[in-house]
């Protein structure tokens, strides 16, 4: 491991060095501002069995490799739907008990699919979102909908809502975790206990559903 080519990032709020490894496989080293070159290399020889241990299991958990073909398996809300081919249909993709796409569109499958897929998550987040904010006393700013994939959500400093289209694949529980958790920045900028206490009130076993997409966030791609 190359500790030349590895990202460091320095900031004066973090107290203690850590090691991170993203979905993609890419490392990134976060230090305290005044911590000494030679105090992060020491950290980072130490950590390098379980860094390159670790790129090994995020490679595995890279994206399907869709092939869009009939009979695959996509998911919707945390269930599985086959893909089914067909001749001809009122839309080129349909989102149904089954997907159906028509065999002269497969060559752009996968914009069809985000295409559909995001407009499942407005339909969805512009119910769930309202419902959550009430129930929490929260106002909120605009909800947009983000291309990101390694963040589930955000909250801007003005209280506008960001979240990922690819979470409509996730559970329900899933989904509703992530808009609580961003509905409680709203009261808290940070990930301090107070901001704990309000995710845990509205969502109890919120660490079990954030352990969901540690584990099988990588799937939530077309």
């Amino acid at each position: 491991m190359n500790i030349e080519t590895i990202p460091l990032i320095r900031s004066p709020r973090r107290k203690t060095i850590a090691i991170q490894v993203g979905r993609d496989g890419r490392v990134t080293v976060r230090a305290p501002e005044r911590m000494s070159e030679t105090a992060i290399r020491a950290f980072v020889a130490k950590q390098e069995a379980w860094v390159q241990k670790r790129v090994k299991e995020m490679l595995k958990r890279r994206r399907p490799n869709r092939t869009f073909c009939d009979g695959e398996c996509f998911l919707l809300r945390g269930a599985e739907v086959k893909l089914e081919i067909v001749e001809r249909g009122a839309r080129s993709l349909v989102l149904g008990e089954t997907f159906q796409l028509v065999a002269r569109d497969r060559f752009r499958a996968r914009e069809l699919f985000e295409r559909r897929y995001k407009e499942a998550a407005r339909e969805h987040l512009s119910l769930r979102v309202p419902q959550y904010a009430r129930r929490m006393g929260v106002k909120h700013g605009a909800v947009r909908l983000s291309n990101a994939r390694h963040t589930w959500g955000s909250c801007a400093p003005d209280n506008r809502l960001s979240f990922t289209w690819r979470l409509i694949m996730a559970p329900d529980e899933v989904i509703d975790y992530i808009i609580v958790h961003e509905l409680a920045h709203v009261v808290h900028k940070n990930h301090g206990k107070r901001f704990w206490a309000k995710v845990a009130r509205f969502c109890p076993d919120y660490k079990k559903r954030r352990a969901w997409l540690g584990v099988q966030g990588h799937l939530l791609e077309i």
